[in-house]
Parts: structure tokens; sequence; C-alpha cells
């Protein structure tokens, strides 16, 4: 049995365990699983920003995998959970939540400071309402590519996400800070797991992806990664336009019963309420299309991504851009609408592109435009196919969302970055 190293991180000393030659590749993996880079957002840190972990003495055990940030359960269970076959073999449980959850795994095959590896840092997806670092093994990918991977957490819904406006104290976008704060912690550690801080690259999908767009603008990211790949998503995804903070906001603490006007005092309520009595109300919410996510706050995001996109207000860094080809179809198996994997029918097809199309376009357009596009979109498609419209709902939400966004902003960097060349170069 092979020993795990010890390796010393700014806070103290950390051992992790050893996966022996994972999925039948020639190296051994060391794997340091659930270190602290933040002080647990508990208590009076619940909704701040996140801050350094304390240092601790002895050697501390990263041998086992702690809970991912507090979501609904139901998300995991019967969504992500079904998507995502977590490959491990400590038996790591992988429903677990809590809201002390900023921890970050690490898997590497010379924890060595002269190793000089290149760091892949991944962001999960989960629509910022769930997930957890702990699906995804990096074992194969550092055994056959001799890279650190590290897998960080950061927080989801109303405890990563929830605003007061840009103005206060509180403006939102607090997941985003956390993963902010992990990079800072690659940056200043990664080098005793084998991996060179001088060599980053951030990637993730879906609302991962997204979050790598966010980092590609925020100003708060610079420096700290040198390479991006955004997998399903980037930040000018429509999720911004859907959602309305303030009307989220407002409609959680009148359910709660949380009438002060300032932010402060608001907040302060907000910190003492059990998260599970605030669960039912966001997963109630949520079927209504209230949630929280990512926002303009001023600070981690400055404006909104177009307008940045048109500034080139970028992290000048290489970065690739990716999708599928039935990216709506495989969100929408799961049963939105409902029937979609047994065929839907027109009508359900056009309601349900009509919903779309009321956050995009002139409302008394809605009807003319959305007979359009049906008609559009089954062009080619055999009137037999009894997954007919399903396949028209799959690529209308797969071009809205990923593929049209993906394009939109590969067009302005690539054009951004080859004026950039073009100047340097004379």
């Amino acid at each position: 049995m092979t020993d795990c190293p010890v390796v010393e991180t700014c806070n103290g000393k950390v051992i992790g365990r050893v996966i022996e030659k994972p999925f039948g590749l020639s190296k051994d993996v060391y794997n340091y699983q659930s270190i602290p880079f933040a002080k647990p957002p508990v208590g009076d840190l619940r909704f701040e920003a996140p801050q350094k972990p304390d240092n601790w003495e002895g050697v501390y055990d990263a041998t086992s995998l702690k809970p991912s940030p507090q979501q609904d359960p139901e998300y995991q269970s019967k969504t992500l959970h079904l998507m995502v076959k977590a490959t491990s073999k400590y038996e790591d449980d992988y429903l677990k939540f809590d809201e002390d959850c900023l921890y970050l795994n690490v898997y590497t095959t010379n924890p060595s400071k002269t190793a000089n590896l290149p760091v892949m840092v991944w962001i999960y997806g989960g629509g910022f309402v769930m997930g957890g670092p702990g699906y995804y093994d990096g074992s194969a990918m550092s055994a056959h590519q001799d890279v650190v991977v590290v897998c960080l957490s950061y927080r989801v819904g109303i405890l990563g996400f929830i605003s007061f406006g840009p103005d206060s104290k509180y403006p939102g976008n607090t997941g985003f800070l956390d993963q902010v704060r992990g990079l800072e912690w690659v940056r200043d550690n990664i080098q005793g797991f084998g991996g060179n801080p001088s060599n980053v690259t951030i990637y993730g999908e879906s609302a991962g992806g997204a979050s790598v767009g966010f980092h590609i603008l925020s100003p708060l990211s610079k420096g700290l990664f040198h390479r991006a790949i955004s997998h399903s998503g980037t930040a000018n995804i429509k999720t911004l336009e859907m959602g309305n903070p303030v009307m989220a906001r407002k409609h959680l603490l009148t359910q709660l019963n949380i009438t002060e006007e300032d932010p402060n005092e608001a907040m302060e309520k907000l910190k003492k309420v059990p998260f599970e009595e605030i669960l039912p109300i966001c997963s109630a919410m949520a079927k209504q299309w209230m949630f929280f996510g990512p926002i303009v706050d001023g600070t981690f995001l400055p404006e909104s991504p177009y307008v940045m996109m048109t500034k080139k207000s970028w992290n000048a860094v290489p970065y690739i851009i990716g999708m599928n080809n039935t990216e709506g179809c495989g969100l929408l198996t799961m049963e939105q609408p409902v029937g979609f994997k047994d065929g839907i029918t027109k009508s359900a097809c056009k309601d349900y592109v009509k919903g779309m199309m009321y956050v995009q376009v002139d409302p008394t357009k809605v009807e003319e435009i959305t007979d359009l596009i049906l008609e559009e979109y089954s062009k080619g498609l055999p009137d037999d196919d009894k997954y007919k419209w399903s396949r028209v709902a799959g690529q209308v939400l797969g071009d809205l969302w990923f593929m049209y966004p993906g394009i939109d902003m590969a067009t302005a960097y690539s054009g951004w970055i080859l004026s950039l060349f073009n100047a340097i170069l004379g």
C-alpha cells in the first residue's frame, strides 16, 4: 500500500488518500479531499464574502469528502444524481449537504514543489442552484494527462446569490466570490501539490461554464488563471435576463415575515432563520421562475456581460468555448415540459416556446414569432415522428441558451484577440 505524502499549505499540513492506478492507468494518484479554502460561511458569516481559513495545528485529515453546499436535496437525488455517475472507490456520500461547504479536492500524481505540473481547476454546473465538487473524480485526468486537478466548491441558490442591490453591503454573487477565493488558494498553495501556479486553466460545464465566462470578464479574477474552457455555458447565457432578484428577495422576506426596510437589519434577521425554513419557500419560488442567481453587482461583475463584451473588458487568456449538438434535449429529458420523453404535441411545444419568448421579445409579437420559430425548426422532420415536437422544443432551447450565446461570445472574444495581436505586431 502506497503512503500519501504530507503537503504543507499556507494554513498547515494536510494528508490525503491514495487512489491506486485509477481506471487501469499506470500511475497512482494522491487525492487530498475537502481541504478548507475559507472559513465556514455559517452564523455571522452566512451570506458574507468568504474569508481566509484559520491555521491549524498538526496534520489536517484530507481523506474524506465534506458535504456539498446546502440546496434542495431533490435537485440532487432526482436530477443531478441521475445524470452524473460518481466513481470514487471510497464510497463517499455525495448526497450530504451543509452550509459549511467551502472546501476543495486536489488530485495529483506528484505532490512535489519541483514537479511544475499544469493545473486544471474544475467549476461544477447545476444552474447555480445545485451541485458539488464530490461528483467529479479528477483521478483519471490527473493520471492520464499528468496534471493537478482541483475541484472547488461554491455556495448556490439563496446562500450564494441573494442580493440587496449593488449599493448595499450584500450586492450578491457571493458564490462567485467563493470561486475567486478558491482560485486565490490555488495561487498560494498549489505548488506544494506539484502544480505550477503560473499555469492554471479554469474549466466547467453549464453553470460552471458560465462561471468561467464571468471570470473572463471580472476584474476580481484577473491574474488568477491563465487559460479557460467553457463547456455548455457562457457569461452571456440568458439566465441574467430571466431572473428578477428584487422580486425574489422581497417574496422570500415576506414569506418569512421579515419586514425591515434596512438591508442590514433584514439580513441580520435572515441570518438567524434555519435553512430548513428557507428551503421550502425557495423550492416553491423556483416553480414560479423566481430564483437567486448571477447579477450585475458592481464589483465582481461591474456591468452586464453584453456591455462588458462591447467594451472589450476581458481578462486576456486563451479561451475555448464548446457545446453539444443536443444541449436542449439533454435538459428537457428531466420532464420540462411534461411528457417530453414520450413525445409532446405541437400545442405543448408551442406553449413551451412561448414561455421562453416572453422574456426575449415584445409581448405583443410572441404569438407571431413563436409560429415562425415552430415552422422553421420543424422543417425536414417527418410528421410521423412521435418525437417531432420534442426535438423542436429541445433544439430551440439549445440554440437560445447555449449555441447562440456561445457563438456570440466566441466571435466577440476572438475578434478582440485578433485586433490585440495586430496592434502588438504593428
